[in-house]
């Protein structure tokens, strides 16, 4: 496993997948190639005012049809509509203090299972890097 570490949190990954980062965003690729992982950073002055589902809705997420969820050190919800388009996509919005992550997987909605358990595994590394 490869560490995959950003500014404000961490993350396993197999030997075999492939990460690239810019200033707020991580995006995973497993080696064939079959679906993506993208990771979103935002960190919010007021860990009270964090309202994920408000959030989920913001971006035009079923909320009724999510569920609550941890993933490592992070909690919060996770959303799997209908592929819609031949696409798969499942979508995590994911709370620490004042650090949210908005997490996504995609691929085509024929592969949408290829993925599942290592998807689970790596999400499940997640954790809050220990400030300097």
């Amino acid at each position: 496993m490869n560490v995959l570490e950003t500014d404000w949190w961490l993350l396993s990954l197999p030997a075999e997948w492939q990460a690239d980062q810019d200033e707020e965003s991580v995006v995973v690729s497993d080696p064939d190639d079959v679906g993506e992982l993208l990771l979103t950073t935002l960190l919010v002055d007021d860990a009270d005012a964090i309202d994920l589902k408000q959030l989920m809705a913001d971006a035009d997420i079923d909320v009724n049809s999510a569920s609550p969820c941890a993933i490592g050190d992070f909690s919060g919800f996770v959303a799997e509509p209908e592929p819609e388009d031949d696409e798969y996509v499942r979508e995590w919005y994911v709370a620490r203090d004042k650090l949210i992550l908005l997490i996504s997987y995609q691929c085509d909605a024929d592969d949408s299972t290829m993925d599942r358990e290592m998807i689970d595994e790596i999400l499940s590394t997640l954790g809050v890097k220990a400030a300097a």
